[in-house]
Parts: C-alpha cells; sequence; structure tokens
C-alpha cells in the first residue's frame, strides 16, 4: 500500500481535476465514494488505499478489484500525454475550485455543471428554457407563454421546470442535493449560506443598488444581470417589476423575500404613496407612515415602508422629510414651486428657469425649459404671485409678500406716517411689504424726482407734498481724453510756447478740472513738453508740433460713456419732435454701442441736455426733451 500511497502523491496535481469514473472502480466502491461525498480521482484513490478496507459491509473480493483498479490506473498515468490527461478532467470542475470561494465567479459554472451533469439528455432543453426566461448569455427575456408556444408545452409546463431548476440549485448550493461526477467545493456552500442570512437583514426589498454594494464588498465583483436573477431565486427572492398596481412613481430594479411577502402586499403598499407624487411639497417621514398604515390592512413595521420609499427612484429623503425628486415632479410649476419652498424668498424668472434646467439636464431626454413658458405657468396658477415689476416671483401663502412695486411701498408708508422719513425708516417700514428691496433699489427709487422729494440729507417725502427739496449736489463732471487734447490745442494755438501758470488756469477753467488734476494729465501727455526757461524759475508749456495734439486725439479710446451720449444725440437728431419710450431708445443705441440696460439709464440721465417732464395723471408717462428731440419714458 505504501507503494500505491507513495504513486498518487507523485501524480496528485495532474489528477486532482481527474474525474473518479476514469478509475473503472467496482460498483460497490464506486456507490460508498457517492455516500461520502467525493468525486475527484485523486480523493478516489487516497481514500481506497487507506479506507476501504475499514468500511463495514466491504467484502474481500470489492476490496482487491478496487486495489487492482488502482494499479492499473496509475500505471497509465506514468504512459499519458498532456492531451489524454485534460480528456479525463472536466475544466469546469478545475474552474470552480480556482474560485477560491467567489461565489459570484463560480455562479454561472455551477449552473452549466448542473443542466450537463444531472439534468439528463432529453431534458437539456432545460437549460434553453432558463437561458430564455433570465436572459442568460445575452439571450433576451421570454414570457412562459412564449417559451411554451416553441416547445409546444404549456406555460404551466415551463412554470414547473423553472421552479424545480431553481430549487435544485439552490439545494446544491446549500450542500443538501448531492451530485453526480462532480462536487461543489465547501467554500462555495459556505458563502452562500453567508450571503443568504445577510439578504434577510434586509427589510421588506433588497434593492439594486443595495445588492450591488453587499456584493461587491463580499465578493469583489458583480454578476450578469441574467445570473443575478436566478441566483437570488435560489435565495428565495422574486424580482419586483418597476411599477406596482395603482402607484405612478417608478420603483428601482428590486427583490423581495418570497417566504415573507406577496407580490399582491406592494400593492397595498405603494399606492398610499401616491400622496407624495401628487404634492411638491416636502413632507414630514413621520406623517407618511402614519398614513400608509391607516390606508394599508397589512401588518407592517415603519421600517418595511421605509424601505419601500427608498426602492421608489423618484423620491428622496432627508432628515427624515421626504419629497419627490425635483426633476421628477410634473411639470414646471410644480418644479418652480419646489424651488422657491426651499429658497424661502422671491426669486427671478430666470433664475428659476435656470435652477429647473440644471436639475433636469440628468434626465433623459432633457430639453431646456423655456422662461416664457415658465412665467405663462405661474401666471395662471394661484399658489404663485409677481412681485411687483421686478420680474421676481414668490408664493401666495407668504402673507408678507405684496404684489406691489417698491415705489408703490415706499408711496403707501409715507401717506401712512404723513411725514418726511428717514433714509433708515423707510428701510425698515418696507420689510413688512417687499421683504426683497434691495438697499440699493430703495436709495435709486427715493432720487427719482417724478414720485419723491429729498428735503434733506438722507430725508424723503412724496412729491405731490410739494415739499422744499434740498439743494442738488453738484455732478463730478468726467473729463475724456481727447476733450482734454482739444483744450491743450486751443491754449497752444494762441500761444506756444505758453507759461505754465498761466496754461494750468486756462485750461483748468476750461474743462472744469482742478489745476493738480490738469499739472498731472499735462505731465502724461507726450505731445507737450514742459521746459524750464533760462534764468527765470517760471515754466512753460511747449508743443514742437500742434498737429501731433490732433493724434492723440484720434488715438483716444472713447469711453463708452461718450459713445452712449453721442450715439443718443445722432438718434435724436434724426428724429425731431419725435417722442420715443426709453426702452425704443435703447434698443436703438444698443444696435451700434454694446452696453448694458442700466448702464444706459445711468449715463442718459446725465446728460444735461435732456430735460424729463410728467404728462396724464391715472397713468402718466414721463419725457425727456432734448434740443434735437424727445424721449418718452
Amino acid at each position: 500500500m505504501s507503494g500505491l500511497r507513495a504513486q498518487i502523491r507523485r501524480f496528485e496535481d495532474k489528477i486532482n481535476f481527474v474525474r473518479m469514473d476514469a478509475i473503472n472502480l467496482p460498483n460497490r466502491a464506486v456507490n460508498l465514494l457517492k455516500i461520502e461525498r467525493i468525486s475527484s480521482a485523486a480523493d478516489a484513490l487516497y481514500f481506497v488505499v487507506d479506507r476501504l478496507a475499514e468500511q463495514h459491509g466491504i467484502g474481500a473480493i470489492t476490496i482487491k478489484e478496487a486495489i487492482e483498479a488502482v494499479s492499473i490506473f496509475l500505471a497509465k498515468l506514468d504512459s499519458m500525454t498532456e492531451q489524454e490527461l485534460a480528456q479525463l478532467s472536466d475544466p469546469r470542475e478545475k474552474l470552480l475550485h480556482e474560485a477560491n470561494g467567489n461565489l459570484l465567479n463560480a455562479f454561472p459554472i455551477i449552473v452549466e455543471l448542473y443542466h450537463s451533469k444531472i439534468v439528463s439528455l432529453i431534458q437539456r432543453r432545460n437549460f434553453d428554457i432558463i437561458k430564455k426566461r433570465f436572459g442568460l448569455d445575452g439571450s433576451r427575456e421570454y414570457t412562459l407563454d412564449e417559451i411554451g408556444t416553441y416547445y409546444d408545452v404549456t406555460r404551466e409546463r415551463i412554470r414547473q421546470i423553472e421552479a424545480k431548476t431553481i430549487v435544485q440549485l439552490g439545494e446544491i448550493l446549500s450542500g443538501s442535493l448531492d451530485t453526480k461526477d462532480w462536487a461543489l467545493p465547501q467554500i462555495l456552500s459556505d458563502k452562500y449560506l453567508m450571503l443568504r442570512k445577510k439578504l434577510g437583514e434586509f427589510d421588506l426589498l433588497v434593492t439594486k443598488r443595495q445588492l450591488n454594494t453587499l456584493l461587491t464588498k463580499e465578493f469583489d465583483s458583480t454578476l450578469e444581470s441574467g445570473y443575478l436573477n436566478v441566483l437570488m431565486e435560489t435565495v428565495g427572492y422574486a424580482k419586483l417589476t418597476g411599477s406596482a398596481l395603482g402607484f405612478r412613481g417608478v420603483i428601482e430594479e428590486s427583490w423581495y423575500d418570497t417566504s415573507r411577502y406577496k407580490k399582491s402586499d406592494f400593492e397595498a403598499i405603494f399606492k398610499p404613496l401616491n400622496v407624495i407624487i401628487d404634492s411638491p411639497k416636502k413632507c414630514p417621514l413621520f406623517d407618511i407612515l402614519v398614513s400608509v398604515k391607516k390606508k394599508t390592512k397589512l401588518k407592517i413595521s415603519n421600517a418595511e415602508i421605509s424601505a419601500a420609499i427608498a426602492a421608489i427612484s423618484d423620491f428622496e429623503l432627508n432628515d427624515e422629510v421626504i419629497s419627490v425628486r425635483i426633476e421628477c415632479l410634473r411639470n414646471a410649476a410644480d418644479k418652480a414651486f419646489r424651488i422657491l419652498d426651499t429658497r424661502g424668498k422671491p426669486l427671478h424668472f430666470s433664475k428659476i428657469a435656470r435652477e429647473i434646467n440644471q436639475f433636469s439636464i440628468r434626465q433623459l431626454g432633457f430639453s431646456p425649459m423655456k422662461e416664457r413658458n415658465l412665467t405663462n405657468q405661474m401666471a395662471s396658477d394661484p399658489r404663485f404671485i409677481s412681485i411687483g415689476k421686478s420680474g421676481e416671483w414668490g408664493l401666495s401663502e407668504w402673507s408678507h409678500y405684496k404684489n406691489i412695486t417698491i415705489v408703490q411701498a415706499l408711496e403707501q408708508i409715507l401717506h401712512q406716517t404723513g411725514k418726511p422719513m428717514t433714509l433708515s425708516e423707510l428701510r425698515h417700514g418696507i420689510k413688512s411689504l417687499r421683504s426683497d428691496a434691495s438697499d440699493k433699489s430703495i436709495m435709486v427709487y427715493l432720487n427719482d424726482e417724478n414720485f419723491f422729494t429729498r428735503v434733506s440729507k438722507g430725508v424723503f417725502g412724496l412729491k405731490e407734498w410739494r415739499l422744499t427739496a434740498a439743494p442738488k449736489r453738484e455732478k463730478k463732471k468726467i473729463v475724456g481724453n481727447d476733450e482734454f487734447a482739444s483744450a491743450v490745442k486751443s491754449l497752444l494755438i494762441s500761444k506756444n510756447p505758453s507759461p505754465l501758470q498761466n496754461a494750468v488756469s486756462i485750461i483748468s477753467k476750461k474743462t472744469k478740472l482742478s489745476e493738480l488734476t490738469v499739472r498731472q494729465r499735462l505731465a502724461a501727455l507726450e505731445a507737450v513738453q514742459i521746459m524750464g526757461v533760462a534764468g527765470r524759475r517760471n515754466k512753460e508749456l511747449f508743443c514742437e508740433n500742434i498737429e501731433l495734439l490732433d493724434i492723440v486725439t484720434g488715438n483716444c479710446r472713447t469711453l463708452l460713456r461718450d459713445q452712449i451720449q453721442h450715439e443718443i444725440r445722432a438718434i435724436l437728431y434724426e428724429r425731431p419732435n419725435q417722442l420715443l419710450r426709453k426702452g425704443e431708445l435703447y434698443k436703438l443705441v444698443a444696435k451700434n454701442v454694446k452696453c448694458l440696460k442700466p448702464t444706459f439709464y445711468q449715463y442718459l440721465e446725465r446728460m444735461d441736455d435732456i430735460k424729463t417732464e410728467k404728462k396724464g395723471i391715472s397713468a402718466p408717462l414721463f419725457f425727456a426733451k432734448a434740443k434735437m428731440g424727445s424721449i418718452r419714458f
């Protein structure tokens, strides 16, 4: 026996995956090996040499025939080529052992081995049925009726074949079913039982995300969708389709424990959750749990309802508050409501549209929300209120916001007091009417002489009160490079060189600049020179070529202010005695001068040759008269 044992050890690596039937042992010995769940040739050889003689009920003839079979088999191994040896083994069994306990890598092999070694040749169609039912190896999934029609059997027969296959695969994986000619490594059975235990720790449903997280953690890999569905069926979990009867939301790919739940249970659980789908508001999780428990007759826990909510892809749960994802809301008005409700303050319609598009871009078939479409929906929806004429929108339920302009709010506050008010008093008072009004906007409107009068520093009243206005502060004049160079040229034409002190004084009076500023700008002007005079302390301003000042003037960058005001004058000159609204004038100016509206308005108001007038009573219009034409506001 020691000689046989030594030979077995010599060939152990070669015969580890050789089939046991290749040894040609007597039937009595083979039956005993099956009872011991031995399937590989190496394990069978060691058993015959070391333990067969000790087994109860084994006769001398069986032992002798078994030893002879072992001797003959070992003798053949000496002369076998690698190719001949490979024919005695099943590479799939080798792969099972090489999986090293990774159930996911081994599972497709187990399914194939099951159908090739357990199912008879006549029933090999069963493998094709399983492939088509679960979409294995790239096949699409077929219904029971479709497969039954193909094989000329009833759908019930197909269902029975599927159910039997699932049960037997589960028994093989758990180690409760003996296999013929092959055995599942114990480590794979242990991993399968571990997986089944961990799945039992989930409440109600196991989502695809949760399952992938679990599989990645335990096996560092995942399974192809079809084989994953088969594996989950063997564990006792059925797949839940993407919807439940009566529920309008979308349910993630999930599985449920068939030993604890029925498919009809989910209709009762999910249907009450439509209350969330129907509202853009956020709902406390506590309220939803109470509502579902009242509406369903099932005895269901809070954890199970929470698991159902987590499986709905339309929902999001944050800080015990549940809501429909903004991109999944039904229409633009609902999305706008969610944004305003979340922000808690009015927003401009353009900003609302931008945020809606930012959230919705993740959806398939995304189409940008148009601002006009959004404002049309909000204007016809009683949930929204327009905040004056600012373009901002709020929610009607916000009692501290009124549909009045900032000017109307300021007028209302002043009428209530009946006397002029300070800027700080007006700022405080407007918060109850237009809490969104910025300090800058308030100041701009208070300085509008068509409505208000500044009676002293920081104190304002209504214009209709006919109060004496405080003297206006003189606006600081801005002199461009071209205007300054022109003033220098006119001086030097009359006298070149010219005493510096005298030149500075004349240019200062002409341009309204301080003498210090004039000196600084003369020093920076390359076309002129400031020279000392021999024997005298005074200096002179000199230009060798006065025409160079024309070049300086031509090369000067024209200020945007000058461009806008020049364009306004040109437009008015072409339209004598024609009234133009401020918006119309801006459009004409913008064709030639690129500028923003606020910039245009600011420089228009600074034009000294423009005079504004008010006409009308119920709906007053404002006019600006120029020497060359008129502008209507």
